[in-house]
């Protein structure tokens, strides 16, 4: 991080704003979970990198050796999804309006279903096997506010998502009694943090294809930035634990749980090597205590939608436009992505491709 208030001071922003944190009681669900529940100080980033890359090797266990917010490493198969597929498992993406992965991964909609599915399937205790739940990445029309706490969305917004999630899972006690639950983000936000990210002692690829980036010069073996993450679980004591994790201990996680040990089972070097979760669980009763938790400020819809759109919602666009023009081209020819300039334009272009995708698509 060397350089990082120049840096930011030299792009135009003031170097203070970047060297905050959040109060306790500015994310009191967050703060209720963590000291309830089990905090990893030692979880980075998968690469120094953005949001796509990062979310790869969150679903894949690799990049294919991306660097970038490109779109080259689309429809490189189904990831930890079609591997629990192939294990008689099942894993399913829930995602709130827009999904920030369909235009990754090309799965099929039999992977996918809406927050309410996810809600739904806690309450009859009918969750797949493994289960991944976005937050919502736009600001609505209805007042439907993001909760993907990216900046500059509201924070409590997200907060107050992330305890929804967690009473979801407490709805139904064999739910719960059998969940582990995650709580993290894909890379920094922009925030300092004041540990340096480590080398790995290997990089990334299949056995005997290595992955290399050549623009810019990378061979895999540096982690990205520090990210916070929580475990929750009623078989995690109360703590911190300074294990060495990244992005692709999920898929690892996964693999070691429903399908078999990760450096027998899993494709590529970086999963086979990540750290997984099951190591965290403790040989406890199932603890059914609930946090201390005091709500936050009430959460007021804040109109934002005539601003630009951010960089993660162009990309998104771009993402969902690539799905269409390979599945439903006519749909595609309709859409025009650089046509997106507010958030407000963003908004409204992935409801009518998401909608597309999953009323007329079909695929598999």
């Amino acid at each position: 991080m060397r350089g990082f208030a120049s840096s930011y001071e030299r792009g135009g922003g003031r170097p203070a704003d970047i060297m905050r944190c959040f109060r306790p009681p500015q994310l009191p669900a967050l703060t209720a979970l963590a000291r309830h529940y089990l905090v990893c100080d030692n979880w980075f980033s998968s690469m120094p990198g953005p949001t796509a890359p990062n979310r790869q090797f969150a679903h894949f266990g690799t990049s294919f050796g991306q660097v970038n917010s490109g779109l080259i490493w689309l429809d490189r198969g189904r990831g930890i999804y079609g591997r629990l597929d192939a294990a008689g498992k099942r894993g399913k993406i829930y995602y709130s309006r827009e999904s920030g992965t369909l235009g990754m991964t090309f799965l099929g909609s039999k992977y996918f279903g809406l927050y309410g599915d996810f809600v739904a399937d806690c309450r009859r205790g009918t969750l797949p096997d493994y289960a991944f739940v976005e937050p919502s990445y736009s600001d609505h029309a209805d007042r439907t506010i993001a909760t993907d706490q990216h900046p500059d969305h509201y924070v409590l917004a997200g907060d107050q998502f992330i305890w929804d999630v967690y009473k979801a899972l407490r709805a139904n006690e064999a739910v719960w009694h059998s969940s582990l639950l995650l709580i993290v983000w894909d890379e920094h936000g922009g925030i300092f943090d004041h540990v340096a990210p480590p080398r790995l002692p290997y990089g990334d690829g299949a056995p005997g294809r290595p992955f290399r980036s050549m623009r810019p010069p990378f061979v895999f073996d540096q982690l990205g930035v520090r990210v916070p993450a929580v475990v929750v679980s009623p078989y995690v004591r109360a703590g911190v634990d300074h294990t060495l994790f990244d992005h692709a201990s999920i898929p690892a996680t996964v693999t070691q749980q429903f399908i078999g040990p990760p450096r027998e089972h899993a494709p590529f070097l970086r999963e086979k090597n990540a750290t997984p979760m099951l190591g965290l669980l403790a040989p406890i009763s199932p603890r059914d205590d609930w946090p201390s938790y005091t709500p936050g400020a009430r959460i007021t819809w804040m109109p934002t939608l005539d601003r630009p759109a951010s960089a993660l919602q162009l990309e998104h666009a771009q993402e969902l436009h690539a799905a269409l023009t390979r599945i439903l081209p006519d749909v595609a020819g309709s859409l025009d992505p650089l046509g997106v300039k507010t958030k407000k334009d963003a908004a409204a272009f992935v409801s009518e491709a998401m909608t597309a995708l999953h009323e007329r698509a079909g695929y598999a």
